[in-house]
C-alpha cells in the first residue's frame, strides 16, 4: 500500500502536500488546515486519525489530479516511522507542533520522541517550509535540523505567526488576534472548538495557509468558521436536564489531559 500511494503521489498527483505531526494536537490542526486551505482550491484530507502506514497511504490514494492541497497526519511508535511516511507523502510543508511525553513508554525521553518526530523536518528540501512552535524549547531546536525554510508559531513574542489578545468566552471558545509579523497585518479569529490549546492548533494551521500563499484575512475568516471535524476532541453537549456533557475521551497523555 505505501509503494502503490508513493508512485501515485509522484506519478499522478500535483498537489502541494503538507503533513503535520506532534504528540498532541494532530487531528484537530489536520482538521483546521484543511479549512484553511480549502479557501484556496481543491482540498483533501484524511477523516479521523489516518495518520498509520496504512492510514496516509489511503488518504493520497483518495486525492486525485485535481487536487489542489493535500494534508496528511503522520503519527509514530518509534523511531524511522514518520521518515518512512514522508518519503511517501513527499510534502513541501512538514509542521511539528509540539514534542510532549505521549511516547515515552516506547521511546525513553523526550528528546527521543524530538529525533522522531524530527525525521519530517529533516526529510524537507531548500525550497519547502518547515513550520514549528515557537513555545516548546525541543520543537523550536528542529530549526537546526532542516535545511528548509523556518517559519515559528505560537505565543512567543518572536514567533512569526502569533496569537494576541487572546479571550475566552463562557464555553472557553478562544477569540485572538491573528499576527502575521513577517508582513505587519492581523485579523481578528474566533474559534468554534472548546479549549484555549485550541489557539496553538489554529496558529499552526495559520502558519500553513500564509506559508502557502494565503492572507492573513482570509486565514483568519476560515478559521473562524471551521467547525470541529473529528469526533471525541472536547465535544460539547447540552444534555437534558440542564447538564453541560464534555467529551474528549478519544485519547489520553498528560498534556491533552491537563488542556481538557
Amino acid at each position: 500500500l505505501g509503494r502503490l500511494a508513493a508512485w501515485y503521489r509522484a506519478a499522478v498527483l500535483t498537489a502541494r502536500v503538507v503533513a503535520i505531526t506532534g504528540s498532541t494536537g494532530k487531528t484537530t490542526t489536520k482538521d483546521l488546515v484543511t479549512a484553511v486551505l480549502a479557501g484556496l482550491g481543491p482540498t483533501v484530507g484524511p477523516p479521523g486519525s489516518f495518520n498509520t502506514e496504512v492510514g496516509l497511504p489511503l488518504t493520497v490514494l483518495s486525492a486525485d489530479p485535481d487536487t489542489a492541497y493535500l494534508v496528511l497526519e503522520m503519527g509514530m511508535r518509534g523511531e524511522g516511522h514518520i521518515d518512512y511516511l514522508a518519503r511517501i507523502a513527499r510534502p513541501e510543508v512538514g509542521v511539528v507542533l509540539n514534542i510532549g511525553s505521549a511516547h515515552l513508554g516506547m521511546l525513553g525521553s523526550r528528546e527521543a520522541i524530538a529525533r522522531a518526530k524530527g525525521e519530517l523536518v529533516r526529510t524537507l528540501g531548500p525550497t519547502d517550509t518547515a513550520v514549528l512552535s515557537a513555545d516548546d524549547a525541543l520543537t523550536r531546536s528542529l530549526a537546526d535540523t532542516t535545511v528548509a525554510r523556518v517559519l515559528t508559531f505560537g505565543h512567543a513574542a518572536d514567533a512569526a505567526v502569533r496569537a494576541v489578545d487572546v479571550d475566552l468566552d463562557e464555553q472557553a471558545r478562544a477569540g485572538f488576534t491573528l499576527v502575521d509579523a513577517g508582513v505587519g497585518r492581523s485579523a481578528p479569529v474566533r474559534l468554534r472548538g472548546c479549549g484555549a490549546h485550541f489557539v496553538d492548533n489554529a496558529l499552526a494551521a495559520a502558519a500553513v495557509g500564509l506559508a502557502l500563499g494565503a492572507d492573513v484575512d482570509l486565514v483568519a475568516r476560515r478559521l473562524s468558521d471551521a467547525e470541529p471535524a473529528s469526533r471525541w476532541r472536547m465535544e460539547v453537549t447540552k444534555a437534558p436536564g440542564g447538564y453541560t456533557v464534555i467529551n474528549d475521551a478519544y485519547n489520553a497523555n498528560p498534556e491533552s489531559m491537563r488542556a481538557a
